[in-house]
Formats: structure tokens, sequence, C-alpha cells
């Protein structure tokens, strides 16, 4: 959902704070400091990463989606070879 403009409920003093880098001058809304966004929104059933784990971590091509703006990798949430790491996926028991 990276660069869509907020609602008017929400409370602008919170953009550029921590790791967000939304600068709504320009129209950049919702994404890290590594050009990563903060909501993100799937097509399929989708099995989250592990608590504290960086999500690239467990979608292997999920940083080059996000940093290409999302023109490679468009499926990178797939389990396809070499798209996870199921150590940082998790599943439950």
């Amino acid at each position: 959902m990276i660069d869509h403009a907020p609602t008017e409920k929400i409370n602008a003093k919170q953009f550029g704070i921590g790791d967000d880098h939304s600068v709504p001058a320009s129209g950049i809304y919702y994404r890290t400091i590594n050009n990563l966004p903060w909501v993100l929104e799937v097509p399929v059933s989708f099995n989250y990463t592990t608590a504290k784990s960086d999500i690239v971590k467990g979608y292997l091509k999920y940083g080059e989606w996000a940093q290409s703006n999302g023109t490679k990798s468009k499926d990178w949430y797939m389990n396809k070879t070499g798209y996870r790491n199921n150590a940082y996926i998790y599943t439950k028991k």
C-alpha cells in the first residue's frame, strides 16, 4: 500500500518518526528508510514471519520486489523454491 494517501484521520505528526520515511509533501507514504512498505495486500493466504523477524529473512524475494517498486519478483510471497526461508516463517503447531 505504498504511497496511498492517508485518510483525514491520520495523525500526520507520526510521519518521519523512527523507521518511517514518509514525505507527505512529495506524495511518499508508508515506507521504511529502506524503501519497504509498512502495509501489504497479498492476493493469497499469507504466512507471516516469526516474531521480531524481518520479512526479508523469511521471504527472500521480498526486498527485491519492494526496492524495485513492484516491478521485479512480483510473486515474492509464493512458496516456490528459493523464495522462502522457512526458519523465519510462522507455522501454527
